[in-house]
């Protein structure tokens, strides 16, 4: 089953730079980018990239992309889990 997030990736003009963004969060290589905390979840946390907004969860081990969409629709997928 393919994750909702690479259909967006996919149909998005910006394909280029979501992927490499996406890898970044996969390699733990999050410095240059703009990463908070999301308050309500314990170890969720939200990466801004222009319009777009990236939420993954972090363990010490790995990284998991939760979700990605546009940042009018991104904290839909609480009310999902």
């Amino acid at each position: 089953m393919v994750e909702k997030f690479l259909k967006f990736i996919a149909k998005s003009q910006f394909k280029g730079i979501l992927l490499k963004v996406l890898q970044d969060i996969y390699d733990d290589n999050l410095s240059k980018y703009d990463v908070k905390t999301i308050e309500w979840k314990k170890w969720y946390y939200r990466l801004r990239k222009g319009n777009i907004r990236f939420i993954f969860k972090k363990t010490e081990n790995w990284n998991r992309v939760i979700d990605i969409d546009n940042r009018w629709d991104i904290y839909k997928w609480i009310d999902k889990k």
